[in-house]
């Protein structure tokens, strides 16, 4: 699996000397720039009054912070997913339930894995019940998968070597007390 998640915005080369020049270089700034880089969206107000100059540099953050974020996820065997925000991680979490110890894992389906399939594996691997359920929510779609016993290492290892989850992707919480 490989998650990308970025602004739109491409990476510059070039030159250090050059780009320090560009950065002090100002950019005269007409009604249209500033309306799309300064002007704050639903202002009522009069004419506001914009400056006539300003660094590259300050337009470039600017752009930057008006794009809206995007993910893609690529999985071998399936067509890329595009998303709005940020790439949503998979956690897992440790807790006690009933007396017993317990170990969930949610946003599985970020990179394709079946929730299914993994308690499955996991009733094997670990030698554990497993269980599957529906995360509460109208909209939501995405399962919760329960495996009894502490098995937090484990399953992290699972998901990175045999579903190639990117370990900066997977969020590891331990709320044993």
């Amino acid at each position: 699996a490989h998650a990308a998640d970025g602004a739109g915005a491409g990476g510059a080369g070039g030159a250090e000397a050059s780009a320090e020049a560009e950065e002090d270089e100002l950019v005269s700034i007409d009604e249209l720039l500033f309306e799309s880089l300064y002007k704050v969206a639903g202002s009522r107000k009069g004419r506001d009054e914009f400056p006539h100059a300003a660094p590259l540099s300050e337009l470039e953050a600017k752009f930057v912070e008006r794009l809206q974020q995007w993910h893609s996820v690529e999985v071998d065997g399936f067509e890329p997913r595009q998303r709005k925000g940020p790439v949503p991680k998979v956690a897992i979490a440790a807790g006690r339930a009933a007396g017993h110890n317990k170990t969930s894992v949610t946003g599985l389906e970020t990179f394709r894995i079946d929730p299914d399939e993994l308690a499955r594996y996991g009733k094997r691997l670990f030698n554990c019940t497993a269980s599957v359920a529906e995360l509460p929510g109208k909209h939501v779609h995405d399962k919760e998968v329960t495996l009894q016993g502490h098995c937090l290492r484990e399953l992290h290892e699972h998901l990175v070597k045999v579903y190639k989850v990117p370990k900066e992707y997977i969020d590891i919480a331990d709320k044993k007390r």
